[in-house]
């Protein structure tokens, strides 16, 4: 075993690992270069959450060394793209839902009947079914969102960068890394105030959402009186972060720092 990770430690000194590294392997490989790379995935793994179990930083540093030697096909780092933005609109839709529970519990208290009776007319019943048919909907579209973001992993999730996403998202509260926890008290989330709504979450795993604040943020709303959330995003909006931006860009390094890299 302490030979094992010797060497390790001999390959991680020979090829060096720089975050500016992550962005000189944007361009796509050759399918020979894929065939190695996948050939060697039960090693990779082997070394990386195995041998290198109990520790983290090293697992990490092993892993971008490979992928800033092996790098991805064109379709991966599609998918890895459309794994970071279907992220987003899952958070959306999660947090709305959120909003739309809480909403419904409020209507339902100054409704005369309790539940969903069509027969009642008054003011309060009428928003009570609205917003209940609402959040019915919103069920639908949170699978729907949480299918496509699953499928979007299952495209990269067996190369280097992709054990990386695994295992820094299996770490609990890697969300409050505190480049995230700034980017959310900047834009007024709840890491401004002291109510801790980020830090009381904490859902861990690849293809699962944990975050900050967004749009439809209950809490959010609420403090900023708002008379409801933001609607659903709508599917192929953009998201501020590229995963193949130019290495000059420092809120996309950044961001791979915090969301796939930290240890």
């Amino acid at each position: 075993m302490a030979r094992s990770i010797y060497l390790v430690e001999m390959f991680l000194k020979e090829h060096g690992v720089s975050p500016l590294a992550d962005f000189m392997c944007a361009e796509p490989i050759l399918q020979d270069t894929k065939t190695i790379r996948d050939k060697c995935n039960p090693l990779w793994v082997w070394i990386g959450f195995k041998l290198l179990k109990n520790r983290p930083r090293a697992a990490q540093k092993f892993r971008r060394a490979l992928h800033n030697r092996f790098g991805l096909t064109e379709t991966e780092w599609g998918a890895m793209q459309a794994y970071f933005t279907c992220y987003e609109a899952v958070g959306v839709a999660i947090q709305r839902r959120e909003w739309l529970h809480y909403e419904c519990h409020r209507l339902n208290k100054l409704q005369t009947t309790d539940g969903y009776n069509a027969a009642d007319t008054s003011p309060a019943s009428l928003a009570y079914r609205e917003t209940f048919d609402e959040l019915q909907r919103s069920h639908e579209e949170m699978a729907k969102r949480l299918d496509l973001l699953r499928k979007a992993a299952r495209g990269f999730c067996y190369t280097p960068i992709g054990h990386a996403v695994y295992a820094c998202h299996l770490k609990r509260n890697w969300h409050m890394h505190p480049w995230l926890t700034e980017q959310c008290q900047g834009a007024g989330g709840c890491c401004a105030r002291r109510c801790g709504c980020c830090a009381k979450r904490e859902v861990r795993g690849m293809g699962y959402w944990v975050g900050h604040c967004t749009p439809a943020c209950r809490c959010c709303v609420k403090h900023n009186r708002l008379l409801r959330p933001i609607d659903l995003l709508e599917d192929g909006f953009e998201v501020r972060f590229r995963v193949r931006r130019a290495r000059n860009d420092s809120y996309c390094r950044n961001a791979l720092e915090a969301m796939v890299w930290q240890s």
